[in-house]
């Protein structure tokens, strides 16, 4: 998926991915997906429901957008991931996104 968002925005997905240690995560009793929830970066006390790949989000802008920081940050984050897993030496996946980005 090629990003629509501003160097701005991804900077602050970047800096949420390296947080993401404060993430909560949940599972729809629905569906079964599971889901990052995520502090809001502008309202206080909101969070949103991320998929656990990245590809949506609960914010308004991602639903006006079809793209937002929360939602990129959780592809930074697993990319961090899959880079820490090829790489044994990088044992926290956040520490893997500086390598990976």
């Amino acid at each position: 998926m090629t990003s629509k968002l501003s160097m701005a925005t991804r900077e602050e997905a970047f800096r949420m991915a390296l947080d993401s240690r404060t993430w909560g995560q949940g599972r729809s009793k629905r569906s079964g997906e599971r889901f990052w929830i995520i502090r809001s970066r502008t309202e206080e006390g909101v969070a949103h429901w991320v998929a656990f790949d990245g590809r949506g989000c609960t914010c308004h802008g991602n639903r006006r957008n079809g793209d937002c920081a929360h939602a990129e940050a959780v592809r930074m984050r697993n990319a961090g991931e899959q880079y820490a897993t090829r790489e044994s030496t990088v044992s926290d996946p956040a520490l893997g996104l500086v390598e990976a980005y």
